[in-house]
């Protein structure tokens, strides 16, 4: 007999079963209801990069609002005092008002326009403007939106500071030149193109007379000196300056260049064309001296041996083959989990895939082992406390070798330990 057959369907277990499958049934749709609330408020998170909902809202609804940096009179949409947006019969008319920054195009496309800047070109709506033109582009009813336009990133990039720390330094050194200028509540001039006034100044020592062009606004802000290797000026004002996208685009990119070129060259220069990492690896599996460093060591694959750090001698030797810098203590900081199960890791292969992943940041990839174990690590110049910021979350402690040849641990809570014999 099918057992099936004999339930008793009016059972209190079986009330109470339908009953756990409604109430399951009802906490299902709560959670999209709320999912779906949580998204809209997503798209309409704001930071300084992002535009002002409240006078966007206002626009649509032709009424009037003033905030900080937006205004809405109605009929047109003011950013910084520019109209990039104003009403028309037949649609809306949206402009970049010659300032080409991230938040004027945060702004129209919070009106449900497109807007996008891709290779150097700059369309409003599908269609190509001059960046500088400040030209009017008719968006016509059809073509608008009723939620904001939003592009999906489909390779999202490694990020060395957070939107906070990005929109808080542009801002800071925004009004630091603005004010330096004498332009207030404007964008300051990129201090490094030929402005008009600049230029007349040129046809007048020259005796040419050459064209005067526009002004040329400082729309990005650019860090002076890197803020991957100098964490504590990744908000400083002073070590920034404002200038044109496009040439923020182009010595980001520059860098980039220089990072990978580095790179080609440093595998180039080495026999078989392997890259460091790999070399490391293969030398090391085939190396007979592990035993014989019982303390921490540093491998060198070009002479094929073990160093201790503790002998002031090789420690000397270590600065000057990882390229101790004059003046500056030489760090070592390793990125391998210092215990996985209360076990070191002495498998060569999950170490050779962490000496792959420094190499492919472009840091130089550097074996060591300590007790008993096996890590992957990459070097840092300057003073103790510049080489514990670079010290990776969840290590322990990092090796530091002063000129002298020195070397000590170095650990988080400020403690020094001499390692010299």
């Amino acid at each position: 007999m099918n057992p099936h057959r004999t339930r008793n369907h009016g059972s209190r277990e079986h009330r109470e079963s339908i009953k756990r499958m409604l109430d399951k049934t009802k906490r299902d749709n709560r959670t999209k209801v709320l999912r779906g609330q949580l998204q809209k408020m997503a798209v309409r998170f704001t930071s300084s990069f992002g535009p002002d909902w409240d006078a966007i809202d206002a626009f649509k609804s032709k009424e009037k609002y003033l905030s900080k940096k937006f205004e809405s009179t109605g009929n047109e949409l003011k950013l910084n005092g520019h109209v990039v947006a104003r009403h028309h019969k037949d649609g809306i008319e949206v402009s970049n008002a010659g300032h080409d920054t991230n938040k004027t195009y945060s702004t129209i496309k919070g009106l449900g326009i497109h807007a996008r800047n891709q290779k150097g070109i700059t369309k409003l709506n599908n269609k190509v403007i001059d960046v500088n033109s400040g030209e009017f582009v008719l968006v016509p009813h059809k073509d608008i939106s009723d939620k904001p336009i939003t592009y999906t990133k489909t390779r999202p990039q490694k990020r060395y500071r957070s939107v906070g720390e990005q929109s808080k330094f542009r801002d800071l050194v925004e009004k630091n030149e603005a004010e330096t200028q004498g332009r207030k509540n404007k964008l300051p001039l990129s201090q490094i193109n030929i402005q008009p006034k600049d230029q007349k100044q040129i046809n007048k020592i020259t005796g040419v007379k050459s064209p005067i062009g526009k002004e040329i606004l400082g729309v990005e802000a650019h860090h002076i000196l890197s803020h991957k290797k100098n964490p504590g000026l990744r908000t400083n004002p002073n070590n920034g300056i404002m200038i044109p996208k496009q040439d923020h685009k182009m010595l980001t990119s520059f860098a980039q260049l220089k990072q990978r070129v580095a790179l080609i060259s440093e595998n180039n220069t080495r026999p078989n064309m392997k890259s460091l990492a790999q070399e490391i690896t293969n030398k090391f599996k085939a190396n007979k001296l592990r035993g014989s460093v019982k303390g921490g060591f540093t491998y060198d694959p070009t002479s094929d041996t073990l160093l201790d750090a503790s002998i002031k001698e090789q420690a000397l030797q270590i600065r000057k083959i990882f390229g101790g810098q004059k003046g500056k203590n030489l760090g070592l900081n390793s990125i391998t989990e210092d215990d996985m199960g209360n076990k070191p890791i002495t498998d060569i292969g999950i170490i050779s895939n962490q000496l792959h992943k420094l190499e492919k940041s472009g840091k130089k990839p550097i074996l060591g082992g300590y007790k008993k174990g096996l890590n992957a690590s990459f070097s840092i110049h300057g003073s103790d406390k510049d080489i514990l910021k670079s010290l990776p979350h969840g290590q322990e402690s990092s090796l530091s070798i002063e000129p002298n040849g020195n070397s000590y641990l170095l650990y988080p809570n400020g403690k020094k330990e001499l390692i010299t014999q």
